[in-house]
């Protein structure tokens, strides 16, 4: 539910055309209630809200017919590989339905070619004896079958921030330590 004094906006970043249901963008508020800016940083404070006093979230979503708010992922988070987005959630949701895998965390790293290559970090289940090879068979259902190819890697415990959630920072580290002859 929108507070009272609010209004919600879904915008395309490269046009600032608001858009319809189902269609994936950023969301925008305007309110009394948002902050007037960063405290002594005009600079940052231009970077998020605009001529209108709209407020850029940072956050991908969407409404759906009812105009329910589903929120899709943070825009930085979004890898670059080759000429498509790829939302890292949608690729560790697909990872996640697979039986063997516990959990799992995909980020990007550099690449000279692809911009980004997408790496799989998987914790799998006790016992599992699943491989790489299968479980990079799960890109199948992406626009490129070979995003996971060769960037799967196992991994005991998931590096965790404060607030308990895996903590991508440290898996992009660990990632560029692997790839960085690849890089």
């Amino acid at each position: 539910m929108v507070a009272p004094n609010t209004q919600l906006s879904i915008i395309d970043v490269k046009t600032n055309e608001k858009l319809g249901f189902n269609k994936v963008g950023e969301l925008c508020v305007k309110t009394s209630a948002v902050n007037y800016g960063y405290f002594k940083n005009p600079v940052e404070t231009m970077k998020v809200f605009d001529d209108e006093g709209w407020f850029h979230s940072g956050d991908e979503a969407y409404y759906d017919e009812n105009g329910e708010i589903v929120i899709v992922g943070r825009m930085k988070d979004i890898i670059r590989y080759r000429d498509i987005d790829i939302h890292p959630v949608h690729v560790e949701d697909l990872l996640l339905a697979l039986p063997d895998v516990a959990e799992a965390a995909v980020i990007g790293v550099p690449h000279e070619i692809f911009i980004e290559r997408p790496v799989a970090f998987v914790k799998i289940t006790p016992g599992s004896t699943v491989t790489k090879e299968a479980i990079s068979k799960v890109a199948v259902e992406l626009e490129y079958s070979d995003i996971l190819e060769d960037s799967i890697e196992f991994i005991d415990q998931m590096p965790r921030n404060t607030n308990g959630k895996i903590d991508k920072k440290v898996l992009k580290v660990l990632a560029k330590k692997y790839y960085e002859s690849s890089l």
